[in-house]
């Protein structure tokens, strides 16, 4: 019996991991462009932008360290964990197929858009804090 519940709950305790919720939430009020509350996929996409200096369509964590502590000096130190945070294939870049991932997990209400309550939302459900 003790087996089974592991086979059942191992899968979910693996897919938590450990969040910093304000570096989180201070990365979400910096990406919402027009201050409305939500993160539209254009303002993800021109955050995106900036950030990819090389203009090759993938942010590497070198171009996500220059430009995140830039844009806003209480990031500083906190790149790599916001890098690793969105890059979810874990392939060494951040790319749109992640940020499409991102969106599609975060936004339930199916308007195009992540609201700061659907991310918080989102972030209970995966993250330990």
């Amino acid at each position: 019996m003790l087996v089974y519940a592991c086979l059942i709950l191992l899968p979910a305790a693996a897919a938590l991991t450990f969040c910093d919720k304000e570096t989180l939430l201070l990365f979400f009020d910096k990406i919402d462009l027009n201050k409305n509350g939500k993160v539209e996929r254009t303002e993800a996409d021109d955050v995106a932008k900036r950030i990819d200096v090389s203009n090759d369509t993938r942010i590497t964590v070198d171009e996500a360290r220059e430009a995140l502590s830039a844009v806003e000096p209480r990031l500083k130190g906190k790149e790599d964990f916001l890098f690793n945070f969105f890059d979810l294939d874990k392939s060494g870049d951040v790319t749109s197929a992640d940020v499409d991932a991102i969106f599609r997990l975060v936004d339930l209400d199916n308007d195009g858009a992540n609201a700061k309550e659907e991310f918080l939302n989102f972030l209970e459900k995966i993250c330990i804090f």
